[in-house]
């Protein structure tokens, strides 16, 4: 009698998995499939994702004015302007001839005091000393302060302004006020324009010592 024999099937080497094996590796392929499509869809994440933080607000940038300020308890009483604006103090002569010797030594024009420029020089700096605020900007209209005063006496015209605020008030106010403003580009910029034909200078100070220096350049 012939004995039977079976004959073991034999995979090919190299691929024989078990079948815990294999569905391990059909898992895995699933997978890598899946996140291939999906690196396919999304769009690449930039390497830089910059942040942009919109503020609104109604009061303009505060602008550079010299410290220390007046603090609000200062109690300050502004002395106010003469009534005529033609009646130049000395120390508001003496800063017209800084100014113009600056433009001149630049081949600049020399300016001519204009009464309505000088009505609001003078009020510009008393207002600052009278409401405690030092900024080319309203505090309460966000406004430029002196364009609107210049705008309520009719006048609507190309104009800039410097001021210079200090709590020390002394002899040397002038010039020191002076060498500021030319010392700081923007300041120094106001002063030498071309096209400015008329200025105006307010110099008020409070009873404390806190003085204010205002310059308002125009084109008339």
């Amino acid at each position: 009698m012939r004995a039977s024999h079976r004959r073991a099937s034999r995979a090919p080497a190299g691929i024989y998995h078990s079948g815990s094996e294999h569905s391990l590796a059909c898992f895995r392929l699933i997978a890598a499939l899946i996140l291939l499509c999906l690196a396919a869809c999304s769009p690449a994440a930039p390497a830089h994702t910059p942040i942009v933080v919109y503020i609104e607000t109604n009061t303009p940038p505060p602008v550079t004015t010299l410290t220390p300020r007046p603090s609000p308890a200062d109690g300050l009483t502004p002395i106010p302007p003469s009534a005529d604006a033609g009646a130049m103090s000395p120390d508001e002569r003496a800063m017209l001839a800084l100014i113009n010797a600056e433009r001149t030594k630049a081949q600049r024009q020399p300016l001519i005091v204009d009464a309505v420029f000088q009505a609001v020089a003078r009020a510009r700096s008393a207002d600052m000393l009278a409401r405690n605020y030092f900024s080319h900007y309203d505090p309460l209209t966000g406004k430029p302060a002196a364009r609107e005063m210049l705008a309520q006496r009719g006048v609507t015209v190309p104009m800039s302004e410097n001021f210079y605020s200090t709590w020390v008030r002394d002899e040397a106010l002038v010039s020191k006020a002076m060498a500021w403003f030319m010392a700081d580009p923007p300041h120094r910029d106001n002063i030498l324009l071309a096209q400015w034909n008329v200025v105006g200078i307010g110099i008020a100070m409070s009873e404390r010592g806190t003085a204010v220096v205002t310059q308002v350049f125009g084109q008339r």
